[in-house]
This record gives structure tokens, C-alpha cells and sequence, in this order.
């Protein structure tokens, strides 16, 4: 038997049974969270500050693991859809004046799966649990990453409530009502956000209609993203008969649900993964709605008025210069999303806050130029600069660059938006 160690208060740990090493950005967010998790289950107090790395890594390591370990424990079958290769790629016109910004000048092409898994547990996809989250329930293993293309923090995508009562099984049976699906699954999962619902699960649809579509099965759904999802349907022309919406405030255990790894994903700072067959399909399908190389152009502006977070604070100048220089200013809310595919499809300049709008770029044809107005913190690699690169767009990112008073910690902030750079960034396009 390994040598046992104290924790604090009574409380012991095998200091010398093999864990799962985890970043230090990793540990130091869940020090609370393990701090309240022994407080609830060894009703005593513990200063998290006084936890050491040590603790932290060997209490996660016991549920939490990689996607690849998880699948091993839970014995699914995998099948590799498409092989990883590396290429390095650049924005094919990109002009020599931008230097601003980090662009996903390499680009990893693939790897995507197809994972069958028989009775097991999926976790969020509500608005109070971002994203979601594979667990086990014999093993009691949890992984999310390769799910969610993001791969931030768990806490990203679940309240510190759940994942506290996820890690003890009999706390996480009375906290989170269970409930059992019979039958054959393929997840899709989805979310209210529309750049997400694009990236990470809309993408997903080519290669589960090419698998799938000859067999019987169940979309599985969240119940949240009903509207957006069956909108998008429509519009692509999917079919809806075999929708099926689960809750995701529950713990839904599916008897059999095959799961197609998220093809778009950050694996590297500066490697994206993409798959490039299921944007140019999901891009066909909804183009051909569309009046293509129209002998008139238009401009287009994607505001962020009506945003919930994330707003730029300068957004109305922004308005009326852009207005004034002929500019259609579209808040998506209020637009079909076949209406909003026939004002980006023949656009000659699409400008946009960096947000849920800016993901729709990837309808705006090829010789389009694409501005990303940003704070200097407030960049991904997704939304603007992937569609730019497998459509040869020429992509520009605004960036704010008084840190000082505009610096921004935070991807939910408000940010200040650099009109002054855009004003010459259009001039050099005659614009």
C-alpha cells in the first residue's frame, strides 16, 4: 500500500499512487472548488490557500481525465474519421501594414471521431451549464474536452455547483435529477450562442448525415437551442423528424449515443484544428438560397447593441460613420437567418465586433475583406479568421491599443473599439 500522507484536519491522501499532471492555470481555478468539496464531505473547514498542488492534482485525478483516458476506462468504440495532419497556411492576402492580433497562420486538419458509447452520462448544454461534459457512472470518470471546441477550464461550462457534486456520486444522485433515454442516440448537443452553435456543433451535421443517414437514430438535442437549432435545419436543409431534446439542468443517461468529436478545436497557442469539408458544405447548403456574384455589392456592418455581455462601448460612432459611408448596420436578432445569408452573401466588406455575428463571415464570398474589431485581450481563433482562411478572404483584426484605459481582462467585458484604425484600414481599400 502506498504511504499515506495528511491533508489537514485528519484527512489523508496516497501520495504515491500515479495521478494525471495538470497545468498550473488548471489547478490554481479549482482551489475553491475542491476546498468546498471537502468541506461538504468531510464536514470541516479548509483554507483553500492552504492546499497544495499535490492535494489539488491527486483529488482531480481520481474523476477527472483526458477524453482519450476516459474512453479507454468506459471501453467505446472509436472509429477515426479523419487523420491528423499538421499544414501551415496564411491568409493568402494578407497586407504587409497588419500587425496586430494572433492569426491561425497553422492550421491542423482533422482529427475527428466517431465514439459509440453504451449507458453513459451527459451533463450540461443550458443556460446555467455552458457546454457539456461526458461521465461514467460505474467509473465515475468525467472528460469534456474534444466535445467543446473552446477546451477551456470545466468551470467554463458548468457552475461550481455541479462540478463540486459531480465528483462524489451519491452527493450528485440528490443535487441533479437523472433522466434515462432508451434507445439509439447521436449526439449533437447545441447552445443559444450562435458562433458556438456554428463551430462546434452545426459542423459537426455532414459528417453524421454522411454516417448516419442511411440508419435509424435519434439527434439528441438540448431542449435550450430548440428554436436555433430547427431554424438552422430549415434554412440547410436537414431533416427534423428525428430531433429528439433532452434538458440539460438533468443528468441524461443514454443507452447507446454515438458521439462525433468536435472538429474545430484550439490544441496548441498556435495550432487550430479544423475541418474544412464541413464548412464548405454547411456554407453550400446555405448559399444556395442565395443570388451569388450579384452585379451589386453591399457593405455590411454586424452590430453588437443587443448583446448580453461583451459589448463595445463606442459601438454608436461606429454607427453613424459607418452609415454614412453606405454601410447596411444589421442586428441579427431581429433578422431570419435566410435574410441575413442574402446580406453577407454578395458583401464586398463585412466589419463586426468580435462576437456571435462574426462567425457569420463564413457566408460573405471569397474576395470579401473581413474586419474583427477587438481589445487587445479579446481575440480567438475562431468566428473570422478560419472562415478567412479556408475562403481566402482578406481578414483584418482591429485592435484596441490603448491598454491602459481600454485594457480588458475578461472575454465577457465591454471593450473600446479603435475607430480610428478601421477609418484607415478602409481608406487603403478604397472604401
Amino acid at each position: 500500500m502506498g504511504r499515506k500522507a495528511p491533508l489537514h484536519r485528519g484527512i489523508t491522501m496516497d501520495i504515491n499512487k500515479e495521478h494525471t499532471s495538470y497545468s498550473e492555470d488548471f489547478i490554481s481555478s479549482y482551489k475553491n472548488l475542491v476546498s468546498s468539496y471537502m468541506n461538504i464531505t468531510k464536514k470541516c473547514e479548509i483554507n483553500p490557500d492552504c492546499l497544495s498542488r499535490e492535494d489539488l492534482e491527486k483529488l482531480l485525478s481520481d474523476r477527472i481525465c483526458s477524453f482519450e483516458n476516459f474512453v479507454k476506462v468506459v471501453f467505446a468504440n472509436q472509429k477515426e474519421l479523419v487523420s491528423p495532419r499538421k499544414v501551415d497556411i496564411s491568409l493568402a492576402r494578407i497586407p504587409k501594414y497588419y500587425k496586430e492580433g494572433r492569426l491561425p497562420v497553422k492550421l491542423l486538419i482533422g482529427g475527428v471521431k466517431s465514439i459509440k458509447f453504451n449507458n453513459i452520462e451527459i451533463l450540461g448544454g443550458s443556460k446555467n451549464s455552458r457546454g457539456f461534459v461526458l461521465r461514467d457512472p460505474v467509473s465515475e470518470s468525467i472528460a469534456w474536452k474534444t466535445i467543446n471546441y473552446s477546451n477551456s477550464s470545466l468551470d467554463h461550462f458548468l457552475t461550481f455547483d455541479v462540478i463540486s457534486h459531480l465528483i462524489n456520486k451519491d452527493i450528485l444522485y440528490e443535487k441533479l435529477p437523472k433522466k434515462h433515454h432508451a434507445g439509439r442516440f447521436v449526439f449533437f448537443g447545441g447552445t443559444t450562442n450562435h458562433a458556438h452553435l456554428i463551430w462546434e456543433f452545426l459542423m459537426r451535421m455532414p459528417i453524421i448525415y454522411d454516417l448516419f443517414k442511411e440508419e435509424e437514430f435519434k439527434l439528441a438535442v438540448t431542449t435550450d437551442s430548440k428554436n436555433l437549432v430547427e431554424r438552422w435545419f430549415d434554412l440547410l436543409g436537414y431533416p427534423k423528424d428525428n430531433l429528439y431534446f433532452f434538458d440539460g439542468d438533468k443528468v441524461n443517461s443514454f443507452e447507446e449515443i454515438t458521439v462525433i468529436t468536435c472538429p474545430f478545436g484550439n490544441f496548441e497557442p498556435d495550432w487550430y484544428s479544423v475541418y474544412p469539408e464541413s464548412l464548405f458544405e454547411i456554407r453550400r447548403r446555405a448559399l444556395s438560397h442565395a443570388k451569388l456574384y450579384s452585379s451589386s455589392r453591399n457593405k455590411v456592418y454586424i452590430s453588437r447593441m443587443d448583446a448580453s455581455h461583451r459589448k463595445m462601448t463606442n459601438e454608436p460612432e461606429f454607427v453613424h460613420y459607418l452609415t454614412e459611408q453606405g454601410f447596411d448596420i444589421l442586428n441579427l436578432s431581429d433578422m431570419s437567418l435566410i435574410d441575413q445569408i442574402k446580406k453577407l452573401s454578395n458583401a464586398s466588406v463585412v466589419v463586426s465586433p468580435v462576437g456571435a455575428g462574426s462567425a457569420m463571415a463564413m457566408f460573405a464570398p471569397s474576395d470579401a475583406v473581413i474586419a474583427e474589431i477587438s481589445d487587445r485581450s479579446l481575440f480567438g481563433g475562431y468566428n473570422g479568421p478560419v472562415s478567412a482562411v479556408l475562403l481566402n478572404q482578406n481578414f483584418h483584426r482591429i485592435v484596441t491599443t490603448d491598454e491602459g484605459q481600454h485594457g480588458n481582462e475578461s472575454l465577457k467585458e465591454d471593450f473600446y473599439g479603435d475607430l480610428e484604425q478601421l477609418k484607415k484600414l478602409l481608406n487603403l481599400y478604397h472604401i
